[in-house]
């Protein structure tokens, strides 16, 4: 199985942001880590292996960014405002630097996003927000409530980057027209603290008549083990029409 390291100097962080590749063809999954976990864990743990199959016969090639969460959303040490600004910067190094990348090496237009924990929130986020450039998402354990990290700020941009908001309030039917066109997976453990976020995320999609799977589990999903049992219980989904 094919590896490697790409180490560039993002414009929109200003500073240098690292990334693991694994593959040589195939769809590209971007699998974001949980908030304290670094770009190599996805490996380290496993995860990776554990997909192997997938990757070697050429259906995904996985594309493992390194996590901004401390630098972002869960930075106390600055003003929440910059807090949501620095998450806006994390996404145009995911955006422009990374899903255009993958684009160019795989020959294809369309992405999976994944993520677990807080990684979850910036799969589904993105797809949200852009869903003209994804095939569809897979939050494993999505955390969503992001209020719960800026501290009573809560302007336009933060209000736009809460799933639990502007989903609630979204009615354009070109954006649900989009939607449909994803494949949109909530897996969740019943006992996960975020359980009732992907709940009620569901509950949004269900009413705005978005075809979408909540997968739940009777466990926590709060291991890297949970992990690869999501990933092998519903990356073909995302793979059925390719």
């Amino acid at each position: 199985m094919k590896e490697s390291y790409h180490k560039w100097y993002s414009q929109w962080i200003q500073e240098d942001f690292e990334l693991l590749v694994f593959g040589e063809k195939g769809i590209p999954l971007i699998l974001f880590p949980k908030s304290k976990s670094r770009y190599y864990d996805f490996k380290d743990f496993g995860v990776i292996e554990s997909i192997r199959n997938y990757i070697e016969d050429g259906l995904i090639k996985v594309y493992c960014p390194d996590s901004y969460a401390m630098k972002s959303w869960m930075n106390f040490s600055i003003e929440p405002s910059e807090r949501v600004e620095r998450y806006l910067n994390f996404e145009q190094t995911i955006l422009h630097d990374i899903v255009g990348f993958a684009n160019y090496e795989t020959e294809e237009s369309k992405i999976i996003f994944g993520g677990f924990g807080l990684g979850g929130y910036h799969a589904l986020n993105i797809v949200l927000k852009y869903p003209d450039i994804s095939k569809g998402v897979l939050s494993i354990s999505g955390e969503f409530e992001v209020k719960s990290f800026i501290q009573g700020h809560f302007d336009e941009q933060a209000y736009f980057n809460s799933p639990l908001d502007y989903l609630f309030g979204l009615t354009d039917e070109k954006y649900l027209k989009r939607y449909n066109e994803n494949k949109i997976i909530l897996s969740s453990g019943t006992p996960d603290n975020s359980f009732e976020q992907n709940k009620y995320i569901s509950k949004l999609l269900f009413e705005k008549n978005v075809n979408h799977l909540f997968d739940v589990y009777p466990f926590k999903l709060n291991t890297f083990d949970d992990c690869k049992l999501v990933l092998n219980n519903n990356l073909h989904y995302f793979l059925n029409d390719h």
